[in-house]
C-alpha cells in the first residue's frame, strides 16, 4: 500500500513538472488588443486588455460625429460625378421621442467617447467637429478626411422611424460597385457585429448606399453607423445614458480592432 502511494505521489510531481514546462514555453496571444465583452449597464467603462505596444500606432482614423446645431440648407453635390444631383449640405438630424434630445448631442458625446479610446491605443484620430455650434456640410467632412489621408472613417448617427416599434442598429456602406466598396463592407460588418455585442443591441445588418454625401467624395473606407432609433422610446433613454454611450463606444472601439486584424492577415 505504501509503495503504490509513493509511486502516485511520484507520478502527480511529474504531471506537475510537465505542465509547468508547457506554460513556460506557450506560444503567446497575438492581434491587436480588444475591449472585454459586454457588461451590465451602470458598471464601470470597460478597460482595454493588457498590450505590450499600442495596437492602433500608426494608424489615421476619422470620427465624424452626424450632423451639427444649425441646419444648412444650401444645395451641394452628392458625388463628384453627378453635377445635378444635390443635398442639403447639412441637417439637424433627428430628435428623441421621450427625452427630447438632439441627435447631434448623442452623436457628439459617443464621438469623443470613442476619440479617446483611440488615441489611448496609438492611433491619429481627426474629428471633423468637436462642438454642435460648426457648419461643415457632408461634402467638407469627406475632403477633411481625404486632406488628412485618413486610413477610414466612421460617421457616427442614430436612427429614426415613422414607427416607435422599430428599434436596432445598422451599418450603412458605400456601394459595392465603389472602388472603397470593399474595404468598407468588411469595416462595416466588423462594427456591427462587435457594436451589437458590446451594446445588445439588434443587428439589423448592413445596408448599402451610392446616395450618401460623404461616401460618394471619401477616397478613404468609411461607414455610417446608426446606433439606435430616437423615435423608440426605450433606445431613446438608453442612448441618453453615459454608461450605455460608454457601451456603443467601446463595441465601435473592438469593431476598428476586429476589422484591422483581419486586415492584416490580408
Amino acid at each position: 500500500m505504501k509503495a503504490l502511494t509513493k509511486r502516485t505521489i511520484a507520478l502527480l510531481l511529474c504531471i506537475m513538472a510537465l505542465i509547468s514546462f508547457s506554460a513556460a514555453f506557450a506560444v503567446p496571444v497575438t492581434g491587436r488588443a480588444a475591449y472585454p465583452a459586454r457588461q451590465a449597464e451602470g458598471t464601470p467603462a470597460p478597460q482595454a486588455a493588457d498590450t505590450p505596444e499600442q495596437p492602433l500606432k500608426d494608424v489615421i482614423i476619422g470620427i465624424d460625429p452626424g450632423h451639427q446645431f444649425k441646419a444648412d440648407s444650401g444645395q451641394e453635390q452628392i458625388s463628384p460625378n453627378d453635377e445635378k444631383t444635390t443635398k442639403d449640405r447639412m441637417t439637424r438630424g433627428c430628435t428623441g421621442v421621450r427625452s427630447g434630445v438632439n441627435e447631434y448631442d448623442v452623436n457628439l458625446a459617443v464621438s469623443v467617447k470613442l476619440m479617446a479610446l483611440l488615441q489611448d491605443a496609438g492611433a491619429t484620430v481627426v474629428m471633423t467637429r468637436t462642438k454642435n455650434d460648426v457648419s461643415v456640410s457632408n461634402k467638407e467632412r469627406a475632403e477633411m478626411m481625404n486632406d488628412a489621408k485618413v486610413d477610414f472613417w466612421i460617421r457616427i448617427h442614430c436612427n429614426s422611424s415613422t414607427s416607435k416599434l422599430t428599434e436596432g442598429a445598422l451599418v450603412i456602406a458605400p456601394s459595392k460597385q465603389m472602388a472603397i466598396g470593399a474595404q468598407s463592407e468588411a469595416l462595416g460588418k466588423a462594427l456591427l457585429d462587435e457594436f451589437c455585442a458590446a451594446t445588445g443591441a439588434i443587428n439589423r445588418s448592413v445596408i448599402y448606399s451610392a446616395s450618401q454625401t460623404g461616401f460618394n467624395w471619401s477616397d478613404s473606407p468609411v461607414v455610417t453607423i446608426e446606433m439606435g432609433y430616437l423615435s423608440n422610446p426605450q433606445e431613446d433613454t438608453k442612448l441618453c445614458r453615459a454608461s450605455y454611450q460608454d457601451a456603443c463606444a467601446a463595441g465601435i472601439y473592438n469593431g476598428i480592432i476586429k476589422y484591422m486584424n483581419g486586415r492584416d492577415e490580408q
